[in-house]
């Protein structure tokens, strides 16, 4: 089809430009006359020569304005040369004229063209060539009962019309600009070329095409009736309006471009082809050939009905749009190579003996159409049925292959609905009320199926995830699997399971009245992935049902029954049995729990298995090593005739403070070989000691190896007789045994003191034994502790600054406060005026965690800013006040605080030859606040203090300076004594709440190290290392108690202080000025478990 539109496209061309030229011609000699002659034909003219000025009645001249024929003894008229007229009037009455234009001859009409008022019919006759013709013009037409038999050339321009008139057409016949065919009867022959153009319009004439035909630009085919055997074409943004196309067998249409059909009729015998952008509009088009839309192309909203024996194609990403496609008997319909059926309304009809088909293929789809299928409908090779609604009739099937897919579509089958391949039904919705069936590695995928008759998976077909509401006949035959399906099967429904067919992780839930069925399996087992529902689940004859692997809890209220069958539970779900199970061959509990709450044979329960339940197992009970029995399904009791414990196995009891307990009643013998008892026991409040009957027997044989419980503070006990097991739990509240460090050694003794019937004891009483140490530590209030520490570090910064200034002003000098005292800012050391200085600073730091107490962040920034002056040659004293705020968190025990502090101090320095002396005295007044967060099981305290601390300290140091070309090195020794005091304060926010009482700390800090500078005129480096130690309190703590209970009181240590530490610092000076130093610093502590770093700047400006 692409090679014949390629050359009827050449043809095209080639007959365009035959027509533009003898255009080019016409107009080359289109002018007159300035004054135009009119005249009339003579009755008895001497000749047959339209040129003889003598047979005229204007002779001698030849008429060139209005021309009338009357009655004549010489009919037949030669016409040469090149005559523009206005008029050719045939009056009545008048004979039949032939007027005959000769070689090159032409006419033009500018005027009223060609008026034939008698009853004959006129003849124009036009030789071969395309420089022959008549070309109407302005308003004229070509008047009714006119005969055109054209070897050269007509032309319609303007808005002249055809009107009434005839044309054989052998050479061109051109419609331009706005011109029309009018009610003109034309026949364009084999040779012929029927040419649109422009807004040009075939009006309502009537065209028999053997030739080429074109409507080009925005001509078109008005309300005309078109027979077409040869080729028509519509391009460009042309339209076949409102006509009615007869295109015969062997003919062949073209719309290209924009081209539209309009809301014309089209008879398709022949092939007709929609491509780029043109669309079938509201056509209507009957089709018993070849319709094919490609490219861009649409159906638009046509209705299109394909006939026995046509085809109707949509290929190369054309769309059927909004039509209607109607697939009659024996039709076919094909969406190919991306084609797709847009949002169409499409029947594909059939009655089971004949039937239309419909293909989809290769990435086509169905898209959002409306599909009703009698016949057949066919998706292969990576088609799709998009979001289309399909409904199959009773006749109609449809079938997926080779990758294709159902897409998102929905499904009315009441036919057959067939996957196979590699197919998938995808996110489909289906509803089967007849016949559906997945084959070789067809896939349910996601889609969602409701099954009223018989469905089946087939060979190796997977029901994939799909979900599938089963209340007719689903079978699983061959190999094929349920894959990890929900399958719900309802009243009247039946999953029949058949050969090697498997059922993967699928879902089953039967309802009442649905059944579930192995009796057809020919494997002796079936995994599924769980089973649930009140229908009936009957296993064929020694065939195995393995249940869990998808790790799901379900319930079966429904009956299990089989001769022979068995129930084995695996993964880690629980299943619930509640119904009257008869199976004959027991079940067996490997994985996740089995609950019995109706009645089941034998059971063995080994691995991870657990049996538990409130109902009977009318067999025995075999428990193996690494299996469990759970009597109840919180506190309840199971019944058995008989059980056994293996060496391995496990017993749980659940019981509470009221003492009741779970009971295993054994009918006959119970047989214990050894295994463990665990206890789970309820919050409560328990009393000294609790009696309770675990197990009953007829005959009690054996005894269990051991008993655990889950609470650290029971202690259970078995005693035995010959009918019982009885488990006593007595209280062993020894809250300190399960302390680790002693901050939780102390609050356990502070909390055992509470007391039963104090919601912390009793909160506590029913934790495990790591439990109790969460709670411990949350109870401890250790971040008040480690306040003081924390303080330190705000101490420190303040203590580092002093000396800085002081090493700047008297000799050797450290950290960028040092740098301020610069030479080259002409400063006399000591001496010199009165300086003012600030300085802004911040530090970081973290305790780590260790053996005793949580890991410590803290923070600390502010500002401090002094003044100093000279105090005779050699020494200088100054004085500072200051504010700052710190931050300290104890992050894993949700705790946190800040303070507010206001400092004063004093500073002095003398140098003495080449020993610097200096000391230090400051206080820190400190208003903080706290915040903590404490969980007790299920008791959650949001508690908040705030308090005042004092911080004094007081520093000397000594060092001498060592010149070493420019560079002073400064060895130096300093002793520090801090005393951090806080006052006792209670805190808000629920029983957990703390009364701390003041504290005192006292901690001495001695230093050894060694400084060193350069100096030149515009800047100053130094740098220091020493090593730290710290004695005395080292290790903060404080004294509190619970608020409701101040009398029990304990102590909490707080994050400790590094005993040794790498104090490293480092600053770089800036001279701005005479008078001005701008200095940065960092200054670093290193400890073996803490870490502290400082950054400051200060600007110092001399008086």
């Amino acid at each position: 089809m692409g090679k014949t539109v390629e050359r009827q496209m050449a043809a095209s061309r080639c007959n365009r430009r035959g027509m533009l030229m003898a255009t080019t011609a016409v107009l080359a000699l289109m002018s007159g006359p300035a004054l135009a002659v009119d005249g009339q034909w003579l009755a008895n003219p001497g000749t047959g020569s339209w040129n003889s000025g003598a047979n005229w009645s204007s002779s001698p001249s030849v008429p060139d304005g209005a021309v009338t024929f009357g009655n004549s003894s010489e009919t037949t008229i030669g016409v040469n040369g090149v005559h523009t007229l206005d008029s050719i009037t045939f009056g009545n009455p008048s004979d039949a004229f032939t007027i005959n234009l000769n070689a090159s001859a032409r006419f033009f009409f500018d005027g009223d063209g060609i008026v034939n008022n008698g009853v004959q019919t006129q003849t124009f006759n036009i030789a071969t060539g395309l420089s022959t013709g008549i070309g109407f013009r302005n308003d004229s037409t070509a008047g009714t009962d006119t005969q055109f038999n054209i070897l050269g050339f007509v032309i319609f321009q303007d808005s002249s019309s055809a009107g009434g008139g005839s044309f054989s057409n052998e050479n061109v016949l051109e419609f331009d600009e706005t011109s029309t065919a009018g009610n003109a009867t034309i026949v364009n022959t084999a040779l012929g070329s029927l040419l649109f153009y422009g807004d040009s319009s075939a009006g309502a004439s009537t065209i028999t095409n053997d030739g080429y035909m074109v409507f080009n630009g925005s001509s078109t085919g008005g309300t005309a009736a078109i027979d077409n055997t040869v080729t028509l074409n519509f391009a460009e943004d042309a339209s076949a309006g409102d006509a009615s196309l007869t295109l015969q067998a062997g003919s062949t249409t073209y719309f290209r471009d924009n081209a539209t059909a309009g809301t014309s009729d089209i008879a398709v015998d022949g092939e007709l082809n929609f491509s780029n952008d043109a669309t079938a509009a509201t056509s209507e088009i009957d089709n018993s050939g070849e319709v094919n839309f490609e490219g861009d192309s649409t159906a638009g909203d046509a209705t299109i009905t394909t006939r026995n024996g046509g085809v109707l194609n949509f290929i190369s990403r054309a769309i059927a749009g909004t039509a209607e496609l109607i697939f009659e008997h024996g039709a076919t319909g094909v969406f190919d190579d991306d084609g797709s059926a847009g949002d169409a309304d499409i029947d594909v009809q059939g009655n089971g003996v004949n039937y239309a088909e419909l293909y989809f293929r290769s990435f086509s789809s169905a898209g959002s159409a409306i599909v009703q299928v009698g016949g057949y409908i066919d998706f292969e090779d990576n088609s799709t049925a998009g979001t289309a609604e399909i409904t199959n009739t009773v006749d109609g099937s449809t079938r997926f292959y080779n990758s294709s897919t159902a897409g998102s579509a929905s499904f009315i089958n009441n036919g057959g609905l067939h996957f196979r391949d590699d197919s998938s039904a995808d996110e489909a919705s289906i509803e089967n009320n007849d016949v559906l069936t997945f084959g070789d590695a067809a896939s349910g995928g996601t889609a969602v199926i409701v099954n009223n008759s018989m469905a089946e998976f087939a060979q190796s077909s997977t029901a994939g995830s799909a979900e599938i509401e089963n209340g007719g006949d689903l079978f699983f035959r061959d190999t094929s699997s349920a894959g990890d399906a929900v399958i719900t099967t309802t009243n009247g429904g039946t999953v029949d399971f058949r050969n090697a067919a498997t059922g993967g992780t699928a879902q089953f839930i039967v309802e009442a009245g649905g059944i579930f069925t192995t009796e057809n399996l020919v494997a002796g087992s079936l995994e599924v992935g769980s089973i649930a529902g009140a229908g009936d689940f009957t296993l064929g004859l020694g065939k195995e049902l393995v249940v869990g692997g998808n790790n799901q809890s379900t319930e079966v209220s429904g009956v299990i029954s089989g001769i022979g069958g068995s129930l084995t539970k695996t993964g880690t779900g629980i299943l619930i049995l509640s119904g009257i199970n008869t199976l004959t061959g027991g079940a067996s509990v490997q994985e996740g729990a089995l609950l019995v709450n109706g009645v089941l044979p034998d059971v063995s329960v080994s691995g991870d298995g657990t049996l538990g339940g409130s109902g009977t197992v009318t067999g025995s009970i075999n428990v193996m090593i690494g299996g469990a029995v759970a009597p109840g399904n919180s506190i309840g009791t199971l019944q058995a005739d008989n059980v056994t414990f293996a060496a391995g196995t496990f017993f749980d009891v659940e019981v509470d403070a009221d003492g009741n307990s779970d009971l295993l009643q054994v009918d006959n013998e119970a047989t214990i070989n050894g295994g463990t008892v665990r206890v789970f026991a309820g919050a409560g409040d328990y009393a000294a000691s609790t009696l309770y009957t675990i197990l009953t027997a007829n005959d009690v044989v054996g005894t269990f190896d051991g008993v655990t419980s889950n609470f650290a503070f029971l202690s259970p006990t078995l005693t035995y007789d010959v009918n019982t097991v009885f488990l006593t739990l007595d209280l062993a509240a020894d809250f300190q045994e399960a302390a680790l460090t002693p901050n939780q050694f102390n609050v356990a003794g502070a909390v055992q003191g509470l007391g039963a019937g104090n919601v912390l004891y009793d909160e506590i009483l029913s934790m495990t034994e790591e439990e109790a140490r969460a709670a411990f530590d949350a109870l401890s209030g250790e971040a008040h502790a480690g306040a003081s520490t924390s303080f330190l570090l705000t101490a420190q910064q303040i203590r580092d600054l002093l000396f800085a200034r002081l090493q700047g002003l008297i000799g050797g000098g450290t950290g960028s406060a040092a740098l301020a005292q610069a030479p080259a800012a002409g400063d006399g050391r000591p001496g010199g005026d009165t300086t003012l200085w600030g300085h802004v600073f911040g530090a970081w730091g973290k305790t780590d965690a260790n053996s005793k107490t949580a890991a410590l962040d803290r923070t600390a920034s502010g500002f401090l800013g002094g003044a100093d002056k000279a105090v005779g040659d050699n020494a200088r004293i100054g004085v500072a006040l200051g504010y700052s705020r710190s931050t300290f968190d104890v992050d894993t025990l949700a705790s946190s605080g800040a303070s507010d502090n206001f400092h004063i101090a004093g500073y002095a320095g003398a140098k003495l030859g080449a020993v610097d002396l200096g000391g230090t005295l400051a206080y820190a007044y400190q208003q903080a606040d706290t915040d903590r967060t404490v969980v007790v099981g299920g008791i959650t305290n949001r508690l908040k203090a705030d308090y005042d601390a004092h911080v004094m300290q007081a520093a000397a140091e000594i060092g001498t300076d060592l010149a070493r070309g420019p560079v002073v090195f400064t060895p130096f020794a300093g002793l520090a004594v801090v005393h951090v005091e806080t006052d006792g304060f209670t805190e808000t926010g629920g029983p957990a709440a703390l009364t701390v009482a003041g504290s005192s700390n006292t901690t001495g800090i001695s230093t050894l190290g060694l400084r060193g500078r350069r100096e030149s005129d515009a800047f100053a480096l130094t740098g220091s290392l020493a090593w730290r130690h710290a004695f005395g309190d080292v290790d903060p703590s404080s004294r509190a108690a619970f608020a409701s209970a101040p009398a029990t009181s304990f102590t909490v240590q707080g994050a400790p202080i590094s005993k040794n530490a790498l104090a490293v610092e480092a600053g770089i000076g800036l001279t701005l000025g005479p008078r001005t130093v701008l200095s940065f610093g960092y200054a670093g502590e290193y400890g073996s478990d803490a870490k502290d770093h400082g950054l400051n700047a200060q600007l110092s400006v001399r008086f």
